[in-house]
């Protein structure tokens, strides 16, 4: 019986721990876009090269949860807002 509590809790605590590398995440791709604050899409410039920012919100996209893109659409930054929007179609 003491077995499985123990690996219970063990479950449990890299549930945990994988949650907080996802928040980790999002906050870095959330502080990437707002510190260039300009909206661009997928392709940017005349020779049509790959926009990072653009990037960034794919990478944004791929690692929060409809819920996280959600409150996102309500920073106070307008761009974080917007690629929120965006991600969430």
């Amino acid at each position: 019986m003491r077995w499985i509590i123990i690996l219970v809790l063990m479950v449990r605590a890299a549930e945990v721990q994988a949650q907080i590398k996802t928040f980790d995440s999002v906050h870095i791709f959330v502080a990437q876009i707002a510190a260039n604050g300009k909206f661009e899409s997928e392709y940017v410039g005349f020779a049509g090269s790959p926009s990072q920012q653009f990037q960034a919100m794919q990478s944004l996209k791929r690692v929060s949860t409809a819920e996280e893109l959600f409150l996102l659409t309500h920073h106070r930054i307008p761009v974080v807002r917007l690629y929120a929007l965006i991600a969430l179609t």
